[in-house]
């Protein structure tokens, strides 16, 4: 019974515990982003160039899109000499074919 109080004291009512000798504080739980990631997006971070012998022996490009309230994906593997070796692409959609909402943060 003992165990649960303090459980509660300190998850509920954000009140400092102690079990033996050790002191645990109270934290607020983190709720998800405070804004979306795309907000603080730097150019500066992303290169647009392609350098293809810099990765390894198979590369893998992916990328997603949206257009026209639908969502695709798509990725493509290269090879040590920088040939493609498989490519693949598809329209996301949910069971049912219900279409998936894609996030709009414009």
């Amino acid at each position: 019974m003992e165990t649960e109080a303090l459980f509660i004291n300190l998850t509920r009512l954000k009140h400092d515990i102690t079990i033996n000798d050790t002191t645990h504080k109270a934290e607020d739980k983190a709720e998800g982003w405070s804004h979306h990631p795309a907000i603080s997006f730097e150019e500066d971070k992303i290169s647009t160039e392609e350098v293809l012998n810099s990765v390894g022996q198979i590369n893998i490009y992916t990328n997603g899109s949206k257009m026209d309230h639908r969502v695709g994906t798509a990725y493509c593997a290269f090879d040590e000499q920088q040939q493609i070796t498989k490519t693949w692409q598809a329209k996301l959609r949910l069971k049912g074919s219900h279409p998936i909402q894609p996030e709009n943060h414009s």
